[in-house]
């Protein structure tokens, strides 16, 4: 629900502003893993905060790509699951 320049502005202080503060410190240890691991795919479910107030939930699957330089990129794909947790919250 921002746009780039209103995550611009808010500089250091979006991280902790929009990540939720029970999902924060596994965060960190998600970041720490995909540093130190030789693992190549990492998953992690997260929440952010939407511009609304509300908690909108995240799955993030990131993996490593070997550049031709030997150097490594980081490949992220995050997708919006809040209906589905939800839903399983539901039952």
């Amino acid at each position: 629900g921002y746009s780039k320049d209103e995550i611009i502005k808010m500089g250091s202080l979006s991280i902790p502003v929009l990540i939720h503060p029970d999902d924060f410190p596994k965060i960190e240890k998600y970041f720490q893993k995909t540093i130190l691991s030789g693992e190549q795919i990492f998953e992690i479910e997260f929440r952010l905060k939407h511009k609304n107030g509300d908690w909108k939930w995240f799955s993030n699957r990131s993996t490593f790509l070997e550049q031709e330089t030997g150097a490594k990129k980081t490949l992220n794909i995050v997708k919006e699951i809040t209906k589905i947790k939800n839903l399983e919250e539901s039952f």
